[in-house]
């Protein structure tokens, strides 16, 4: 339902990237972690469709090693998607390759080095995304 949205500053950062994106897509929703604070509103909600697979864009929890099952998985249903991963720190969109891309080469799939922990901010202590 979209009659009071709590929009974070993330997804936010990811809705002005739509634009960049190959449709039909997949993005990886990728955060720290170390960060137990990283994902303080759900960024993966795919309600524009009643079938998350209708979607031209699909977001997905970036589960690391796993990611590989989505990939084999669309490789069978819809191999003309184009997979990218959104970090959560960096507001960074990457395009990691379409399937046949993937499938030839997972370690497109890598995600990039974790950096360190910064400090998780606190809800109502002056997190940016605290609208409680």
């Amino acid at each position: 339902m979209r009659d009071e949205p709590k929009v974070s500053s993330v997804i936010q950062a990811f809705n002005r990237e739509l634009p960049r994106i190959e449709r039909p897509a997949v993005v990886f929703f990728n955060w720290r972690p170390d960060n137990p604070d990283a994902w303080r509103h759900e960024q993966v909600y795919n309600i524009d469709t009643s079938q998350p697979d209708d979607a031209p864009v699909v977001r997905v929890q970036d589960l690391g090693p796993r990611d590989i099952e989505l990939v084999r998985y669309y490789a069978e249903k819809q191999p003309n998607r184009i997979f990218y991963r959104f970090q959560q720190d960096s507001q960074q969109l990457t395009r990691l390759g379409s399937v046949a891309e993937i499938l030839a080469n997972p370690d497109r799939l890598r995600p990039p080095t974790t950096m360190p922990a910064t400090k998780p901010l606190t809800p109502g202590k002056g997190a940016p995304d605290d609208q409680d």
